[in-house]
Formats: C-alpha cells, sequence, structure tokens
C-alpha cells in the first residue's frame, strides 16, 4: 500500500515516488523539485509557476496548494527563513 505524502499528487511505494492518480512509479532518472512551506521563496514561485499553466483545472490544483502555503507562512512566521541547499 502507497504511504501518504504532503503532496496529494504523489506518495511513496517502494521507496519510489509515485503519481497518485495513475500509481506510475517516477522515473528515477527524472529530476523532482520540491518547495517545502517555510521557504520564503516558495509562494513567489509558486505563483509565478500558476501564471505559466493555461489547463483550468492544473490552475484550480496549484490555488490549492498556494492556499496551503500562505496558510503556513501566517501560522508559522517563526519558521520562515531563506532556502538553503546542504546535500549529504
Amino acid at each position: 500500500m502507497p504511504q501518504k505524502t504532503q503532496d496529494p499528487k504523489y506518495d511513496i511505494k517502494d521507496d519510489r515516488l509515485i503519481n497518485s492518480n495513475t500509481g506510475e512509479p517516477i522515473p528515477v532518472n527524472e529530476p523532482v523539485f520540491m518547495f517545502r512551506g517555510k521557504d520564503k521563496n516558495a509562494l513567489k514561485a509558486l505563483k509565478f509557476y500558476r501564471d505559466l499553466c493555461t489547463d483550468p483545472e492544473h490552475i484550480r490544483a496549484i490555488d490549492r496548494r498556494i492556499a496551503k502555503f500562505e496558510r503556513f507562512a501566517e501560522h508559522n512566521q517563526d519558521l520562515m527563513k531563506e532556502p538553503d541547499s546542504h546535500y549529504s
């Protein structure tokens, strides 16, 4: 059974990121980019991305994610920070 993630579009199954609608795994050679709620730049990036999209259903989904990011930022101002990229 897939493990649910914070993003409704994706789950984890057998240590792989999968599309929760299709059940198909994301290929290991396909790059994936993730924003976290505490990233001070995430909302700007999501809103810019939204403006580039044309599919109304996808735009509604993005709007729902933007609303979650806005609520998180509003209620967790002490956690908001400039992003970093420390890789292990």
